[in-house]
């Protein structure tokens, strides 16, 4: 939340959630159990909504399970913002829907949804918004990621969205191209991160439980 609230919009109300981390098991009665918590408690600070919804990995399973819950209750969520994260239950999602991928990212969250293959968003009820994003899995919020980041969710606040996904240019089709290729990926990892350490400079830890920086 402290990379993300620099960046967003001063009349844009922002609530943080914690998805739970590495406190709590990832089953899923649990994290249905931490969305209806959390679903109770937005209606309680915004009872109007309409809402805008989104999470990162593991926060994006929960970010989607709010969401879920709070159109059960007959509550509007406009848009639903997710960071390495996709299921097939996003399918049925009725909203606007952003995925984020990292260009430099392990975890390749768009396999579930086969982004990238023929006809990958004809089960969407409305196709989503696709972009890539710069960073390994986990640093998306650091100070050398987050801005071209946050130009991005920012547009899709705004309702001027652009595609940066598989098929709309040369970069985004060359970073398909190079996921595809374990040691082509591997080399370009390693680049990145050389490159991001240059520019950084030295990484803060961060506990592992809470997110915060360690002294």
């Amino acid at each position: 939340m402290a990379g993300l609230a620099p960046h967003v919009d001063p009349e844009q109300p922002l609530y943080g959630l914690y998805s739970g981390g590495k406190l709590f098991e990832r089953s899923d009665a649990m994290v249905a159990k931490i969305a209806r918590f959390y679903a109770d408690e937005i209606v309680a600070l915004r009872p109007d909504g309409p809402y805008v919804i989104g999470g990162d990995c593991h926060g994006g399973r929960v970010a989607l399970e709010i969401a879920r819950v709070l159109v059960a209750s007959g509550q509007d969520v406009e848009k639903l913002c997710l960071l390495e994260y996709t299921h097939t239950d996003l399918y049925d999602f009725d909203g606007q829907l952003l995925l984020l991928f990292g260009k430099q990212s392990r975890h390749m969250a768009y396999r579930n949804i086969g982004f990238g293959g023929a006809g990958w968003d004809g089960l969407f009820r409305r196709p989503p918004v696709v972009n890539w994003v710069s960073g390994p899995h986990g640093r998306y919020f650091h100070s050398y990621n987050v801005n071209p980041m946050m130009q991005q969710l920012d547009r899709f606040l705004q309702d001027h969205p652009q595609h940066s996904g598989w098929a709309s240019g040369i970069e985004p089709r060359l970073v398909m191209a190079i996921h595809k290729v374990p040691p082509l990926f591997k080399a370009y990892r390693t680049l990145f991160k050389r490159v991001e350490a240059m520019h950084a400079g030295k990484r803060a830890k961060l506990d592992r439980y809470t997110g915060e920086p360690m002294t």
